[in-house]
């Protein structure tokens, strides 16, 4: 009997959980599929991003996450909208871009094939390679007047991960490249993140990953703007100076709690009554006053 009555109890705590995540998620799929906010997304997305696509797998990727499920609703709706302007599909194969829970907010964080992307779609950038080196593999770098990078990996038994290097490839043919040694990289990661010691930070579950992030950020900060195809230009800026602040935890907030913006005060209303009614010029207040030419207190003294 005791153990019929835990089980219904345990029963309706299911239930009343399914019921609560269910209630988030149409909340959510209302709020996103809102046609204002499609309109929004619309309009910042380039013409091959499908918003609807974008939607759904934002939605599929908060019904995978439990984590997701507690965040606020909006800044869930202002990550994809970020997704949207850049261009790009979160938590997809492609591991373009991520929805990450931070606290009660959800923030968009660019994957770097998703920097690669903003900085091909620039139309200056025709490639971006991004290597791994490993202890055994031949590697040899010098920088100077000429830049030297030659790499030839073990072909068998290629021994610990020492460091990563990215590549960019101009369209006029010129390359430029960062390397960003396994040591350089952690020591980055110990400066500049502010959750690099967590158990649960990708500096601890994906260590290689960060620094060959860190290399390709580094590379891609150097790519001229496309006086041609400015907005995506500015879209790889916003994108590189938006994870750094990210990785800083700088601008990790709760839109719902944002504290609102001071009204600015009124201006004061500019005198009247020492303006000359005949002229319409300015009239010094020590005319007004009577002491066009006081004396000084100095002056007066015997």
């Amino acid at each position: 009997m005791t153990d019929t009555k835990e089980k219904t109890a345990l029963e309706k705590t299911r239930e009343k959980e399914l019921t609560t995540k269910q209630k988030k998620l149409t909340t959510l799929s209302d709020l996103l599929n809102d046609k204002a906010s499609q309109q929004k997304m619309a309009a910042a997305a380039p013409a091959y991003l499908n918003t609807e696509t974008l939607t759904r797998v934002a939605l599929t990727a908060v019904q995978k996450n439990e984590a997701l499920m507690n965040v606020s609703a909006g800044s869930i709706l202002q990550a994809c909208m970020d997704c949207a302007a850049y261009g790009l599909v979160p938590n997809s194969m492609t591991n373009e871009a991520h929805l990450v829970p931070f606290g009660q907010s959800c923030v968009l964080v660019v994957g770097y094939k998703g920097l690669i992307k903003l900085a091909t779609n620039t139309g200056l950038v025709s490639a971006v390679k991004v290597r791994k080196v490993f202890e055994n593999d031949f590697f040899k770098y010098e920088l100077g007047l000429n830049d030297i990078l030659e790499h030839r990996p073990a072909t068998s038994n290629p021994g610990k991960f020492i460091g990563c290097y990215a590549i960019v490839v101009f369209t006029d043919g010129n390359q430029d490249f960062r390397y960003v040694s396994k040591e350089e990289g952690l020591e980055h990661g110990k400066r500049f993140s502010k959750n690099f010691s967590s158990a649960k930070s990708t500096w601890k579950l994906d260590e290689e990953a960060m620094i060959c992030k860190t290399a390709v950020r580094m590379v891609l900060k150097y790519v001229p703007s496309s006086p041609e195809n400015l907005k995506r230009s500015e879209a790889l800026s916003r994108a590189i100076t938006q994870d750094e602040r990210q990785e800083s935890g700088a601008n990790i907030i709760d839109i719902e709690q944002a504290e609102e913006i001071e009204q600015p005060k009124p201006l004061e209303q500019p005198r009247t009554d020492n303006i000359d009614p005949a002229t319409g010029e300015i009239i010094p207040d020590e005319v007004l006053g009577g002491e066009l030419f006081p004396e000084s207190k100095e002056g007066s003294q015997d």
